[in-house]
């Protein structure tokens, strides 16, 4: 009898718990946001063709993240990017603006972080562009002096022409987020990215030197690559490369992370491969990172490899066949 008693109630708690079960979040809901960058100055009409490009080979799914260039001393890139931003949103993408404080390689024109500190910018430049992206309205990743722990800018700290500091650059880079949070551009959000170094002595942590804070950061992110036989350079796994960074964030922030530059040379391993396995484990281990933005670029011209997914052949299938996915399907 007492069992019977109990059956009676069991399907009304059946329904209950599944009602229940159906408001709790599940793994599978997560997803991971795709980006694309090619090499098309940024106010020229052929990067709309370029994302069109882009879409086509990756079987109509268009990229929720797209890169533009804007370059402080360029006259053709400096102002904010208006047009192209509008278009990219038009499209259902967040524009990822590489903010580039210089001029040219050699000068330290707007390089020089405590003039940007200092405010020497602010009337001229600086304010203006933010209001203009204030004015755009839509979400703006801002990705300002990249790769700042290099030799690769004259920004960069190890590049010693310009005699920048790291305590300079933190704080060129606070005075611009206050800047930016004056003027209302909530719009915009600041993405402070490293290179990949490795770091083999222990307790070394080769990024929080560099990091302005978690007040002053909505992403966090880095470039990496996988030269394969280039240069001296050997066959990386992607699960090689994402350990070299992962660790090391997880011990000074809990912000969001996005990979904002990523590739593979061709040679020295399987591409498709490559893609496939590594964007799967990042999906798999790496929660915390929620976009994948690959660097569609040949730059064999540079010395480079040619990390674009037009070689081999079967790249731009393996990439469709991550965008195709749920998983893969994120928006920021």
């Amino acid at each position: 009898m007492r069992l019977r008693r109990s059956l009676v109630g069991l399907p009304i708690l059946l329904v209950f718990a599944a009602t229940l079960v159906g408001t709790v979040p599940v793994e599978a809901a997560r997803k991971v946001t795709l980006g694309v960058t090619v090499d098309a100055p940024v106010y020229d009409p052929s990067e709309e063709s370029s994302f069109n490009d882009v879409t086509a080979h990756v079987g109509g799914i268009a990229p929720r993240i797209w890169t533009l260039f804007s370059k402080w001393g360029a006259s053709d890139t400096k102002n904010f990017p208006m047009s192209a931003a509008s278009w990219v949103g038009d499209r259902g993408a967040v524009p990822m603006i590489f903010w580039e404080p210089y001029k040219d390689v050699d000068h330290c024109d707007f390089a020089d972080f405590d003039k940007i500190a200092d405010g020497d910018y602010d009337a001229s430049y600086v304010r203006p562009w933010a209001q203009a992206a204030a004015a755009y309205g839509g979400k703006v990743l801002l990705r300002f002096a990249h790769e700042i722990n290099g030799a690769f800018f004259p920004w960069g700290i190890k590049n010693k022409l310009c005699d920048n500091t790291i305590a300079e650059y933190k704080r060129a880079w606070k005075h611009l987020f206050s800047v930016f949070k004056s003027e209302g551009a909530t719009n915009v959000k600041f993405l402070w990215t490293v290179s990949r170094k490795g770091c083999k002595t222990r307790g070394c942590n080769p990024y929080e030197a560099y990091y302005p804070g978690n007040a002053y950061v909505h992403y966090v992110g880095f470039s990496a690559f996988n030269w394969g036989r280039h240069s001296g350079h050997r066959w990386e796994p992607l699960s090689k490369i994402i350990n070299d960074v992962m660790p090391y964030f997880k011990k000074f922030t809990k912000k969001p992370v996005i990979i904002a530059e990523l590739a593979s040379n061709k040679v020295g391993g399987n591409k498709p491969r490559w893609l496939r396995d590594g964007y799967n484990m990042v999906y798999q281990r790496w929660p915390q990172i929620k976009a994948i933005v690959y660097l569609n670029v040949d730059l064999s011209s540079i010395g480079h490899p040619d990390w674009s997914l037009a070689t081999p052949s079967g790249a731009y299938p393996a990439y469709q066949s991550l965008a195709s996915k749920a998983k893969f399907k994120g928006r920021l």
